[in-house]
């Protein structure tokens, strides 16, 4: 399965809208780590 998570979005004054898509458990820690406040790319980067 596939899971797709939005990360930036122009309706709420983003630059442009932006959307990731992994598995669900790679989306879940990388939607934990944005809830904490961390970094977009640094979250990312960390599933690697």
């Amino acid at each position: 399965d596939v899971a797709v998570m939005e990360v930036e979005c122009r309706a709420r004054g983003d630059l442009r809208c932006r959307f990731v898509f992994g598995g669900a458990s790679a989306l879940e820690a990388l939607y934990a780590d944005l809830a904490a406040g961390r970094d977009l790319e640094a979250s990312l980067a960390a599933l690697r």
